[in-house]
C-alpha cells in the first residue's frame, strides 16, 4: 500500500504537463459529486489534507502505539486522511518525497 507515494512522486516528476493542482486519492475514498476542479470549486494552495470521521482518532489502537513508540508522544486527536490529498504541483512533490 505504501508504495503507492514514490510511484505518484515519480510520475509527477516525470510530467512536464502537469502543471495544474493535483489530486491523489484511494479508490474506496473517490465519490465526487461535483468537480473538484469545476467552477465553484475553491482556490488550490499548498497542500491540503482532510480529516477521517471524527470517531477515528489517534487513540485507536491501530495508530496509537506507532505514534507512542516511534515519536514517544501519546494525544488523543482526529485523525488526517492520507488517502485524499490536493495541493498545487510543487506542495505535492515536497510531500510524496
Amino acid at each position: 500500500r505504501w508504495s503507492r507515494f514514490p510511484l505518484q512522486r515519480d510520475w509527477l516528476r516525470e510530467c512536464e504537463t502537469c502543471t495544474g493542482p493535483v489530486l491523489i486519492m484511494d479508490v474506496r475514498d473517490s465519490f465526487f459529486q461535483l468537480d473538484p476542479f469545476g467552477p465553484g470549486s475553491g482556490p488550490i494552495t499548498g497542500l491540503q489534507v482532510f480529516q477521517e470521521h471524527p470517531g477515528q482518532k489517534t487513540t485507536h489502537w491501530l495508530a496509537e502505539w506507532p505514534i507512542r513508540k516511534c515519536k514517544g508522544l501519546k494525544y488523543d486527536e482526529v485523525m488526517l486522511c492520507s488517502g485524499t490529498t490536493i495541493g498545487t504541483r510543487a506542495a505535492m512533490l515536497q510531500y510524496l518525497e
